[in-house]
């Protein structure tokens, strides 16, 4: 497993700027999840996945900690939901490969 830098996860912020766009337009966790829909969520991870390839789940996961701990609940949820498509999107790619 690589081992992620501060630019790494800037970087990662940045490419998912969909996801920071609605993250501040809800006011609480439900709503956050509400507000952005699956689509916006799936697509944010492919290109993480794109980016960071099996590693993709790394970076997503240690922004939505460091979320929790800076009290910041609906980022968080924001991006463990980005965390489940990640991992999602990389069993199915999985699953193709054992069986194509």
């Amino acid at each position: 497993m690589a081992i992620c830098s501060l630019g790494d996860l800037k970087h990662v912020t940045l490419s998912l700027a969909i996801l920071k766009k609605f993250g501040h337009g809800a006011s609480h966790p439900v709503l956050a999840q509400a507000v952005i829909s699956d689509s916006d969520i799936f697509h944010a991870a492919r290109l993480v996945i794109d980016q960071h390839g099996e590693d993709a789940a790394v970076l997503p996961a240690a922004r939505a900690d460091q979320l929790i701990e800076d009290g910041d609940l609906q980022g968080s949820v924001i991006w463990r939901r980005t965390v489940k498509a990640i991992e999602e999107l990389q069993r199915g790619r999985q699953e193709t490969a054992l069986t194509g």
